[in-house]
Order: structure tokens, then sequence, then C-alpha cells
């Protein structure tokens, strides 16, 4: 790939310690195939007229050229196994809402604007990716279907995107291991009752990581896929942007490039794409952003690298930007991992441009820095309202004993000022190459609406949390249900009422009684308990008697006892 382009150094202004870095934004220059010149040029004066639609209908054309010139292989539909199902997963007692009880390998997650979620886990145990839908803001999930590469072989990472409009299905990803590796999609309808298999990437062609989105214009929302082959050589071209057009039944490669490692891909409120990856092992400390200004077109990209030469790492670089139109003015943040040297801890610092041509980088900022914490594996989002401002943002925080989820935001006319760290998780989180928490929003819910999916620790069960879920400052609580109200309280238990009550763990034993007469010396309807003997963890204050028989069985509330 020919490029040209300019260099600016930056001195990059961080809350705990000065991080110099050199960001260079070069323009791709290409010869647009022959085939495409026309094509092209009607696109790109529909753009400047305003005329969208007009554009997005010459991109069909120029999609079905793009196939024509890049003819991939078609690949036999047995070599992916589709399973169908419905049914609920365990109750959980825990404010993690347990999703998945087994040993999870890989994450991915994604949601409805009209409130659904979906998460998906591929499991250690058969090697299946198992997906689970919840229509109530998270607090019950049900099993909708799942997938398995035939043969059977562990997935280090796990796609899963939800389309709406006409697009309105769920569509997983996965690698099969015929032909050293092969991309596949999974197509569901959103109840699971029917599926099918489609090859994305497969043939002679290595694919050992990907990432994958959908835009959010129109009614027909196209899929988007980046394929990376990690084991080829430093400039070997033989990573691939693809685009599917007809809800993923056929794929286009747009273009071919190299050095892609662990690869992001996200879409802007209006035509902006953004993927982001780490260069190649021969430039450790080297990151990359790839914008392109209209759906992945061929010709459309610019290129922003971001080197750190003297640092032991960079990892896990994501961007999003707020959901603002028009969205060439949106603010787009990129976000990654950091270590200064072998021996440091990971931090988590980002980057944030005012305009999606991507010229306009601020200095690099740490979000977290804490010099006694790992912090890593971090995930940013937006909310795709049309018009909104917001970015949520999640991490790993690490010490000897718990990794916690942190979840925080933000505002685009202050980009870099953020929310406090909020813990979402009373679980330890569990972490691996494709286990990572995923945020993911429920429309309509408590608060902001948004939380994370994440494993437990040992990476054992998959979980999901929110901030109304925890009762952590800086959302809206959720309203508690009259019959498993949560309680969190630290050293003593305040009781309303004179009712007799017991205290229960989460297998239902009687850890102690509650009873109804007032403390001595409280006034009021008020009884105070102490429990400061009691272990931490989660447990069930069950009304005793006939006042707490309701027409649904005894009144029971749930307690969170902190240290």
């Amino acid at each position: 790939m020919n490029r040209i382009g300019f260099v600016v150094t930056i001195v990059a202004c961080t809350t705990t310690a000065s991080l110099a870095g050199t960001v260079s934004v070069e323009y791709t220059r290409r010869s647009t195939h022959p085939a495409l010149w026309k094509l092209v040029a009607e696109r790109n004066s529909a753009v400047a007229a305003g005329d969208l639609e007009l554009a997005r209908s010459v991109e069909l054309r120029i999609q079905g050229v793009l196939k024509r010139l890049h003819p991939l292989p078609q690949g036999n539909s047995a070599d992916v196994q589709v399973r169908l199902g419905g049914g609920c997963v365990p109750e959980s007692f825990d404010p993690d809402v347990l999703i998945d009880t087994c040993r999870i390998r890989a994450t991915a997650a994604d949601y409805e604007l009209n409130g659904a979620m979906y998460a998906a886990g591929n499991h250690v145990e058969d090697n299946g990716s198992h997906i689970y839908k919840s229509e109530d803001h998270g607090e019950s999930w049900r099993y909708i279907g799942g997938f398995v590469s035939n043969p059977p072989e562990p997935q280090e990472k796990i796609g899963l995107v939800v389309g709406e409009g006409d697009s309105a299905l769920v569509y997983g990803f996965l690698i099969n291991p015929t032909n050293n590796g092969d991309l596949w999609c999974v197509r569901f309808d959103t109840g699971g009752i029917s599926a099918h298999s489609y090859p994305v990437l497969v043939g002679s062609d290595t694919v050992t990581d990907f990432a994958v989105c959908r835009d959010y214009s129109g009614g027909n929302y196209w899929l988007y896929a980046v394929a990376a082959n990690e084991l080829g050589g430093p400039r070997a071209r033989n990573d691939y942007i693809l685009r599917s057009v007809d809800y993923g039944k056929t794929w286009a490669v747009v273009d071919t490039t190299f050095g892609i490692f662990d690869p992001h891909l996200t879409a802007s409120a209006g035509t902006w794409m953004y993927h982001t990856h780490l260069v190649g092992p021969e430039d450790p400390g080297t990151m990359q952003l790839d914008a392109n200004a209209y759906y992945m077109s061929p010709d459309s990209f610019v290129w922003t690298t971001i080197f750190f030469p003297d640092t032991f790492g960079a990892a896990d670089p994501v961007a999003a930007t707020s959901f603002e139109v028009p969205a060439d003015s949106a603010t787009l943040w990129m976000m990654y991992s950091f270590k200064r040297t072998g021996g440091g801890n990971w931090d988590i610092c980002y980057f944030c441009s005012e305009g999606a041509a991507l010229p306009n980088w601020g200095d690099s900022v740490t979000l977290a820095g804490d010099p006694d914490l790992d912090e890593r594996f971090p995930d940013i989002r937006s909310y795709t309202f049309r018009g909104s401002p917001w970015i949520n943002a999640s991490y790993i925080s690490e010490d000897r004993q718990f990794r916690a989820v942190q979840r925080r935001h933000a505002h685009s006319r202050t980009p870099t000022q953020w929310s406090d760290p909020m813990t979402l998780n009373f679980t330890s989180a569990g972490t691996g190459s494709g286990v990572r928490p995923k945020l993911c929003y429920t429309p309509g819910g408590p608060g902001t609406g948004g939380g994370a999916i994440f494993t437990g620790s040992g990476l054992l069960g998959m979980y999901w949390n929110a901030p109304w879920r925890t009762a952590v400052s800086g959302d809206e609580p959720k309203a508690a249900s009259p019959r498993t109200g949560q309680t969190i309280c630290c050293g003593t238990l305040l009781l309303s009422g004179g009712q007799k009550s017991k205290l229960l763990d989460i297998t239902g034993r009687k850890v102690m009684d509650l009873p109804g007469a007032l403390a001595s010396g409280a006034s009021g309807a008020v009884r105070h308990h102490d429990i400061r003997h009691i272990a931490p963890g989660v447990y069930f204050v069950r009304e005793e008697g006939p006042r707490g028989q309701g027409s649904e069985g005894p009144s029971v509330r749930k307690v969170v006892i902190q240290r």
C-alpha cells in the first residue's frame, strides 16, 4: 500500500506521568480499479449534494463490482453446526445476574434499541458458543440457540451483532478450523426459531483473528468484518476488510492490508466506520486506527498510526464515537492498555479527536493509572441513539485477590472529564484473550441503561451487572421489586416495621433470626440488627407471619452485606 502523510509529534499529559508519543496521520493513495472509477465519482457527487440515499444505492453497485473483482470461494454449510433452542437459564440470587454456568473461553454482546440484550459465550467443555437473550433489562435470560465449528475446536474469539429494521437478525461469528482457519457467519432470527450459516472468508487464506460490526443507517443495515492472519510475514498482504449488504449471505473484499493484530470495528451515527488494531510484533508499542468516510468504501480510508517506540507494550485498542449528527463533527475516542516498562503495571489510556476525519488528535490521557493495580482490557461504546453525546467505557482493575469490572462515562463536550469508576461486579471477574468485559446497553432501562457482560473468576460462569443493580452512585437506582428489593449494608441491617423476619443465605439456610421487637433505644418503627459477624455476601430477608404473606407468597428482600 502506497502512503503519503505527515507526522505530528505530541507530548502527552497524563494523570500519573509524562507520556511521549508520535501520531502519524496518513492519507491512503491508491489507484481505484477502472471498473469503479465512474461509480465512485457518481457516489461522491451524491454525497456532495447531500443525497445519502442515492449515494448508498450507488455503493450497492460498487459492492457488486468488488464481488466480481475478488470472488470468494463458497464454503460448505456443514462446516458449522447450528443449534436451535429455547429455555430459561438458572435463576441467580446474586447481584451479578448469572447467564451461563459453564467455563467460558470467549464472550460477545449486543443489543436492540427496543431494550433487548444478547450475550454469547463459548464453552470450554464442548467448544460450542451459546447465545442468550434478555427482554427485561438483564434481570432474566433465556437460551435461544448456538453454534459450533465442525470439527469442534476451541474459539478464542466469537462475534455477535444484532441487526434492526429489515436486517433484524442475530449474527454470530466464529473461526472454523478448516483451511487453517475460515471465518463464518451464523444467522438466527431474534427468537432463535431458525438459523443459517454463511462463509465470510474461506479457502486458502488463513484467519486467526477477526472483528465484526454493523452500521446504523437506513433500514437495511450492512455488516462489516476484518479477517486477520497473525501468522503471516511482517508485510504480507493477507489481512482483509469485508462487507455484506445482504444480511450476511454474501461478502465482498473491500480492501487487503497487512500487520493486523487484535482488531476492533465500530460505526458512527452516519457514514463513518472505524477499525483499530495493533501493528505486528515487529513494531512493539504501535497501534493503528483506520477511519473510512463512507461505509468501508475502498477509496475512502484515512489511516492514523500511533507510535510509542520505547514502551514495553500497548494492547487492546478500541474506538467509538459519540452518536451525534452530523457524524463528521462527532467526538472520537481511541482507548488502549499501556505498559511503560517490563516491570511496571498496565494502565488505561486514550486519545480524543474532535471530528471524524482524525487530524485533530489531542494528547494521550490516562483514564486509569493506579500504581498498585493492573488495569487492562478496555471496551468503549456509544449510546446508539441519534444525537446522543454520551460514551461509556469499561475495563478490568486487578489486585492480588479481586478483578473488578469498572464502568465510567463521559460527554462529548467534555471528553476528558469522566465519571468516577463504578465497580459493577460482586463476583471476581475472569480475563483471557477473548474473555473481556463487554459493554451492553438496555434502552429504556433504569438510569443510563449501561452495564457489562463478564465472566467469573477462573472463567467460570457468565454474568450481567449494571450500576443500578449494585446501587453504585452515578446512575439512578432501579425501582425494586416488591418481592426481591435489594439492600446493601455494612455492619448494621435496618428493617422497618415490627414483623419478625429471618436472614437466609443463597441456599435458603437460616443464618440468623431478626426479631420483630424494636431494638433498645431505637425510635420509630425501625429495627437495627448487628451483622458484623456475618460473612460478606448475598443474603435474603424473609418476613414471617400473616403480614409477610402476599399474593405471591412470603415477602423476600435481597441483602448484600459488605465489609
